[in-house]
């Protein structure tokens, strides 16, 4: 029952009651009446006087219950959200100030709302934008739990947010000694920065950069904010171009050496048929000179390498079925094919597709690789794949050996010149043929586990779409 109920039925009641509690004491003591029909119309009157007090009863219930109802109205408003209602009592009295302070309480609550809601719009965006960074951002507490992440984070560590919410900072997949730097530097709370490499099943190796920066509340450490900056391409630009300005500097004194060393070469050549011609021949003879020219060959192929690395690719591109490319290729090393006991599979769905390359480069990259791949391997299954791209205009052509493989610390390093692990490998194949693959726009990248066999891939972004075919042998250059 509200309190203006109750404050109705006690007026209606109290009131007609108390009325006649004061006149009969009134008319007895005061008045002294004592006969029957004086008593009647007293009682008359009294009747009279009760009936008249219940509208006045009401009208006191309504002076004082209306109020009380407008106060609980408003409440019952603000407590539903609407704080712009407000209520109307203009009275001096406690009820006026009861209204003014709800009035005011309403005010303050409606501004505390649209700044509540203003900074809610602005975490909504600012949380949005943490969500789509491409940087990794975590926020770990002080006792170095992961607290939140976005999926940047997560990505650089191979993991979902669900998995890396709960889990210890420390026990990410940093080195060990990353580890123990970390923790000793937030332990101090000092802000820190490190460039690490993670690795992951996902990702493989990557280098990071990451900072970390304390949150304070008051004075009070509460955690730390957590940025991770992929920094992997950036590496691996910087040491390209560094490769590059390297093999710059050394390309002019490799090609002036190569020069001078070919000349000398071509007349000791020379000399050596000569000689060979006027003296007489027997076994002890001939050993020698089979050794002398295999030492002069083994010389010339190197000059000739050195100076296919250094001098700049000009590119005479034709329109060149990738069928009769790669039958030309394993033509010329089919000797090599068949005294290893190698079978050559090739696997391609659309045999008349072609692109645009100089066949004479691109074939010298498939030589390349090939040899390589059957020097590597006793017997076994050499399998050539060839796919389309057609969104890129592109063609991917796989060689997969199972040959005895390269080790992991070696195969950032197979594609740089003159770097070899075969006793008489000038170390320039692989860094020539990245060098005429990237001429065409391409790349080339491998893969390899020891034991089991390697694969390299070769992109070229040039695939074409013209009946018209380009014998390989019509364009082919003389050397």
């Amino acid at each position: 029952m509200t309190l203006a109920k109750k404050i109705q039925i006690t007026t209606a009641t109290v009131i007609p009651f108390g009325f006649l509690l004061i006149q009969l004491p009134f008319c007895i003591f005061i008045l002294g009446i004592n006969d029957h029909h004086t008593w009647f119309w007293v009682g008359v009157m009294s009747a009279s006087g009760s009936l008249v007090s219940i509208p006045l009863a009401y009208v006191i219930i309504r002076w004082i219950a209306k109020p009380l109802r407008n106060l609980r109205e408003t409440a019952e408003k603000f407590s539903s959200g609407n704080y712009q209602a407000r209520s109307n009592i203009q009275s001096k009295d406690e009820m006026g100030l009861l209204a003014a302070t709800l009035n005011k309480m309403a005010e303050d609550l409606a501004l505390r709302e649209k700044i509540l809601s203003e900074k809610e719009k602005k975490i909504s965006v600012l949380w949005n934008a943490i969500q789509h960074s491409t940087e990794g951002i975590a926020l770990i507490d002080k006792d170095l739990t992961i607290l939140q992440a976005n999926h940047a984070f997560g990505r650089m560590f191979g993991s979902s947010i669900i998995d890396l919410v709960e889990q210890s900072f420390a026990s990410l997949p940093f080195p060990e000694n990353v580890v123990r730097k970390i923790e000793r530097k937030m332990r101090k709370g000092e802000p820190w920065t490190e460039e690490v490499e993670i690795s992951n099943s996902e990702n493989g190796r990557r280098v990071c950069y990451i900072s970390a920066t304390p949150v304070d509340t008051k004075k009070v450490r509460e955690g730390w904010l957590v940025v991770t900056i992929d920094n992997t391409q950036r590496r691996k630009l910087e040491k390209e171009v560094r490769t590059k300005e390297h093999l710059a500097a050394i390309g002019g004194f490799l090609t002036m050496i190569s020069h001078e060393l070919r000349n000398p070469l071509t007349s000791i050549k020379m000399n050596v048929d000569i000689l060979t011609s006027r003296v007489a021949s027997d076994d002890y003879s001939d050993k020698y000179v089979r050794i002398l020219r295999r030492e002069l060959n083994r010389l010339e192929n190197l000059v000739r390498d050195i100076l296919a690395y250094a001098r700049p690719v000009q590119l005479e591109s034709q329109a060149v079925n990738i069928d009769q490319l790669i039958e030309r290729t394993l033509d010329v090393l089919l000797p090599a094919l068949e005294q290893s006991e190698i079978e050559v599979v090739v696997h391609n769905p659309q045999p008349e597709m072609k692109m645009d390359v100089d066949p004479d480069l691109i074939q010298q990259v498939l030589l390349n690789i090939v040899q390589n791949a059957v020097e590597s391997m006793e017997n076994g299954v050499l399998t050539i794949i060839v796919m389309a791209e057609p969104v890129t205009n592109a063609v991917n052509i796989r060689v997969v050996d199972q040959g005895c493989g390269i080790e992991h610390e070696y195969l950032d390093h197979i594609f740089d010149p003159f770097f070899s692990k075969k006793s008489d490998g000038s170390g320039l194949g692989l860094a020539i043929s990245k060098k005429l693959v990237e001429a065409h726009g391409g790349t080339i990248s491998a893969k390899s586990e020891p034991g089991v066999g390697t694969e390299m891939t070769i992109w070229l972004p040039r695939l074409i779409n013209d009946d018209m075919l380009a014998p390989v042998d019509e364009v082919r250059r003389e050397d």
